[in-house]
């Protein structure tokens, strides 16, 4: 967020600016929430998963289920506008979303080992599920952080200390990654919204001077007929 450019705003567009980015965040949090059942239900349908460790899959799946569909409703009951916004609510309901998606993914880990198909297809989906958070919580750049050091943190130590440096080296480089992308992407929404907040005011600006302009006019043709119809 470049602070002096908002600084520089009016406060009636300055609190526009923020208000629009919240609800960007709460939006598009809203549309990522369904994402961690499905990615869930892929591997519950599509590995061998279930048959090898039922117990792990299921509390996994009820973690990410029960996360998802309160995030979703509290998101929708926001939006439409039946519960007043809650921004923090909003940002911290993103990053408790990963951080249950990551204890499943360690509990994976722990379970299978990181050389397994099944952990890998874990750690697939949370490359996935990062990359998506980046984009969705790019108008805050804290929350776009956070979530990635929630995601990516917790599977590098992990790899780190069970010597599986193969992983644990593809972990650090996307996690640099996607901290970068991550700040930029935040700098290119924040550019994007003050950019539009500054054309909306000096196009208020220019109608205002026009509407004072002509005003004057008109007050200055009225001084100059009334002593002409004295005259005349």
């Amino acid at each position: 967020m470049s602070t002096e450019r908002l600084a520089e705003l009016p406060e009636e567009f300055r609190q526009q600016v923020i208000d629009g980015t919240e609800r960007d965040l709460a939006e598009q949090a809203a549309i990522g929430a369904p994402f961690h059942i499905m990615l869930w239900g892929i591997i519950a349908l599509f590995t061998n998963y279930s048959s090898l460790q039922p117990g792990a899959l299921y509390l996994g799946g009820a973690l990410v289920t029960l996360v998802a569909v309160v995030r979703f409703t509290q998101l929708r009951l926001q939006l439409s506008g039946r519960t007043p916004p809650a921004p923090a609510r909003v940002r911290a309901g993103i990053l408790g979303a990963a951080a249950v998606w990551t204890v499943w993914l360690l509990l994976t880990l722990w379970v299978f080992g990181t050389e397994h198909s099944n952990s890998l297809m874990v750690l697939m989906m949370t490359a996935g599920l990062t990359a998506g958070g980046v984009n969705s919580s790019s108008p805050c750049r804290r929350t776009a952080l956070g979530f990635i050091a929630i995601l990516l943190t917790p599977p590098l130590i992990y790899s780190l200390v069970v010597h599986d440096l193969a992983v644990a080296a593809t972990v650090a480089v996307f996690f640099a990654f996607m901290s970068v992308m991550a700040v930029r992407y935040n700098r290119m929404l924040w550019a994007g919204k003050l950019d539009q907040a500054l054309v909306e005011l000096k196009s208020r600006q220019a109608h205002d001077a026009n509407l004072a302009k002509n005003e004057f006019l008109a007050n200055v043709s009225h001084e100059i007929r009334t002593p002409l119809n004295g005259i005349l």
